[in-house]
């Protein structure tokens, strides 16, 4: 995590500390869309800012599927998706697994409409404030995950946790000063260096122990 690329996304664009970790963690993996692609309840082009964070086989465009009218597809999550099974290659799942009560379904739809060998990115918040849309239900640990990814059936299952103590404090503290700029940006400075501290100390636990969120990598 480079000071540059934080002060960028957090200070300069205003994205929140879990989006930021969440951009670092499909950098850091090497995440790699091979197309046919789908985006599972992306909302909306503007939401979907960690697309510019994966590297592509092809230049070929993800298919937004969600209940918004930007969407390219209209798919209720809560409900069987409209893909033939095996249709994808790669499926996205951002920040939705919490916002669907049926969760299981979900993903036992996701493992439908992947093909053989194909993979499924899955990031899932864990220190953030509820953001219903309109509803929000869970939160989950890397154990949860782990055994419930495993269930559904996925070969592979990876679950890493991104965050620490220091980006957790920011932004519980971040959000309540998010309307006095010059305050949230003096928070998220201050902890991004407690943060680093806290990586130092405990090199590998502080995510661990303090995570904002999840990438989970499975394959079918």
């Amino acid at each position: 995590m480079t000071f540059r690329k934080y002060f960028q996304e957090l200070i300069v664009q205003g994205i929140t500390p879990s989006r930021f970790m969440m951009h670092r963690a499909l950098e850091e993996k090497r995440a790699r869309i091979v197309a046919p692609c789908v985006d599972l309840g992306g909302g909306s082009p503007q939401s979907q800012t960690y697309l510019k964070y994966f590297t592509y086989d092809t230049p070929q465009k993800v298919l937004l599927a969600d209940i918004t009218p930007q969407a390219d597809v209209y798919c209720d999550l809560e409900k069987a998706l409209p893909f033939a099974e095996g249709h994808f290659k790669t499926v996205l799942l951002f920040n939705v697994l919490c916002l669907v009560f049926n969760y299981e379904s979900v993903l036992k739809e996701i493992y439908k409409i992947l093909e053989k060998g194909g993979k499924a990115y899955i990031w899932t918040s864990l220190n953030a404030n509820t953001h219903p849309h309109p509803y929000d239900y869970f939160r989950f640990t890397d154990q949860a995950l782990m055994r419930i990814l495993k269930q559904t059936g996925f070969s592979g299952v990876e679950v890493h946790p991104y965050g620490g103590i220091g980006l957790t404090i920011a932004t519980y503290m971040g959000q309540l000063t998010q309307k006095v700029r010059p305050v949230a940006t003096l928070i998220y400075l201050m902890f991004f260096g407690f943060n680093k501290a806290a990586d130092l100390v405990k090199p590998h636990k502080n995510a661990q122990k303090w995570p904002l969120g999840y990438l989970c990598i499975v394959t079918k």
